[in-house]
């Protein structure tokens, strides 16, 4: 049987998310566009980002190339990503992409720059306003020399918005004072845990909060965000990215025994903290 305290997990965050958006109201920061999927699919010569929002999506597009690796930094003004949004695993040229307030970055395995951008209105099959960004792969030099050409661009965009422009050569989005936490949603795969009434399984209900949690964190600017697991996938205790890694990069938060939440004294202290956010 669930716990309690999975419910009060999910509770404290919504009372923590209601409070970012009355903040975000009071300061005049109101959401144009909610973004409900991410799709990036490709291979190492071109890959396509498909974005789906409820309105027309307003972007600029940055190149990013420091001791962090080459990056492009896609700036969404006036933009959110929805806390449920379809947010699959990338292919082609992004190895990774981060969620971050008002901006997406994509973590580059192949240099590669925006080839056209093509904004899609709704159709009878789909209501969603969409947006194509098309990359193709580039020379290394070609892209670190539009990057290094971007740079007072950026500066003078974010200024525009009374963002504080980041230094050249510090990882975008992180600060010395931000926190790592790696968040271990335990089970998955073959192993679906404890199993309700309803059917419903213990694995995607730590699966889903723990998503949240990343989300929440990560809107509040203050966390680095790591998970051992971001889809249904066992991972096994013994292996080194699972445990090993996630131990050096930052504290656990384990969720695997949701129904025995009480074995886990960091996941309610973290409850406390944010329902006293």
């Amino acid at each position: 049987m669930v716990s309690k305290y999975a419910g009060e997990m999910v509770a404290a965050l919504i009372r923590y998310l209601v409070l970012c958006l009355a903040l975000a109201s009071a300061a005049g920061l109101a959401c144009a566009a909610e973004i409900s999927e991410i799709i990036v699919s490709g291979d190492r010569e071109y890959t396509r980002v498909i974005f789906a929002a409820d309105e027309p999506i307003d972007q600029e597009t940055f190149l990013l190339s420091d001791s962090s690796g080459r990056r492009i930094e896609m700036q969404l003004p006036g933009s959110r990503v929805a806390m449920d949004a379809n947010t699959p695993p990338p292919t082609g040229a992004v190895s990774s992409y981060e969620i971050r307030t008002g901006e997406v970055v994509f973590q580059l395995s192949t240099p590669t720059m925006v080839m056209r951008t093509v904004p899609m209105s709704p159709t009878t099959a789909d209501r969603r306003h969409k947006l194509l960004v098309d990359l193709v792969r580039v020379a290394p030099v070609r892209f670190d020399q539009q990057a290094s050409q971007d740079v007072n661009t950026r500066r003078s965009y974010l200024a525009s918005y009374g963002s504080p422009p980041v230094t050249s050569g510090a990882p975008v989005g992180t600060r010395p004072d931000k926190y790592v936490v790696v968040i271990d949603p335990g089970h998955g795969g073959r192993d679906p845990g404890a199993i309700a009434k309803t059917g419903q399984q213990e694995k995607s209900i730590v699966l889903q909060t723990s998503l949240e949690i990343k989300q929440a964190l990560e809107r509040s600017g203050r966390y680095k965000v790591y998970m051992t697991r971001a889809d249904d996938t066992y991972v096994d205790p013994g292996d080194p990215f699972g445990r090993t890694c996630a131990e050096r990069n930052g504290q656990i938060y384990q969720l695997e025994d949701a129904h025995n939440i009480d074995d886990h004294p960091n996941v309610k202290r973290w409850i406390r903290n944010l329902q006293h956010e």
